[in-house]
């Protein structure tokens, strides 16, 4: 495997930006190539005075226009030892909120120490939400899982189980039913937030292996439609061989979890035989964990109408 590539101030600004931020960058061009590691936003207030225990650990910091108004209002003393901590503590960049224009003599302070700035014409929320989500992506835990991922009925589904076992054969039926294929064979998980998202984890975007035919370019074949490059994953199925000895739920009112990051996904053990099909079968998982997204849970309302049931039978016999 090569080496992993290390993220740049650079995909920073462009992420911000994509996300439909205001953003002017004040500084010398050559900070956009200085590195990320830490995907923790920081805050002025981390830095407004001195360190007692832990000193904060980032690599951009947050200035609100009332921060900055505070900071430019300080004494000259002042202002030089806050820039020491920034410096100090090794800090990449600055966001800082721009409600009204700044003369440039009071960033001098600033860029003389080798920060960047972005002067952002949102508000603080946007800037915040942005910033940390920017940064999850860039820099935020990562995990490769061998499956499939496929986007069905807007649900995110996660296929695993032993090699050889047909999860790229139910992928490509699933894709054939205008679904779509996310990754085969190595996911790359990424967590933002409380969210999982899946991308290809290989350089072989778009195609699936097929035992006995071979690879085919999904994208050829079916169209741009048929593939995806991310998706954040709503349920894990989990292909198993069948076993008369093994127990497998039945009404499905008992819920497995899949593990990732800290993070528990819903998982379905589908137990695999001759006739099965399925492609079918998951694209029914989809539809009924969407409806119990929307409040309509299938097993939960048998399973209610059994106790109404009982108890009605459990009454009649008592009035006899």
């Amino acid at each position: 495997m090569g080496k992993k590539k290390v993220p740049i101030l650079h995909e920073f600004l462009l992420k911000l930006k994509n996300k439909k931020l205001d953003l002017d960058f004040v500084g010398d061009e050559k900070l956009l190539k200085e590195s990320l590691s830490n995907p923790r936003l920081g805050f002025f207030s981390d830095f407004a005075m001195k360190f007692k225990k832990n000193k904060p650990s980032t690599d951009a910091v947050f200035l609100s226009s009332e921060d900055f108004k505070y900071f430019i209002e300080l004494k000259s003393v002042k202002k030089d030892k806050i820039v020491k901590r920034f410096k100090k503590n090794d800090i990449k960049v600055l966001l800082i909120e721009k409600r009204n224009g700044y003369n440039k003599k009071e960033l001098n302070i600033i860029r003389k120490e080798g920060i960047a700035i972005f002067l952002i014409n949102n508000s603080s929320n946007d800037i915040v939400y942005s910033a940390i989500n920017a940064l999850d992506d860039l820099l935020g835990k990562r995990e490769t899982v061998y499956g499939v991922l496929v986007d069905v009925a807007e649900q995110g589904i996660l296929i695993i189980g032993k090699s050889g076992i047909g999860k790229s054969e139910c992928a490509l039926e699933l894709v054939s039913k205008n679904h779509r294929l996310v990754a085969d064979d190595i996911v790359e998980i990424k967590r933002i937030g409380s969210n999982l998202i899946g991308t290809s984890a290989s350089m072989s975007d778009n195609y699936l292996e097929i035992r006995g035919l071979g690879i085919i370019d999904i994208k050829d074949f079916f169209g741009l439609r048929a593939v995806a490059d991310e998706k954040k994953i709503d349920l894990v199925v989990n292909l198993v061989l069948f076993d008369k000895k093994k127990h497998f739920t039945r009404l499905g009112v008992d819920r497995e979890t899949y593990r990732v990051l800290g993070i528990d996904i819903p998982m379905y053990t589908i137990p695999i035989s001759p006739g099965k099909n399925i492609g079918t079968i998951i694209e029914v998982i989809a539809k009924n964990e969407y409806a119990k997204e929307k409040g309509y849970n299938t097993p939960m309302k048998l399973t209610k109408d059994l106790i109404k049931k009982i108890r009605k039978e459990i009454k009649r016999n008592e009035e006899e």
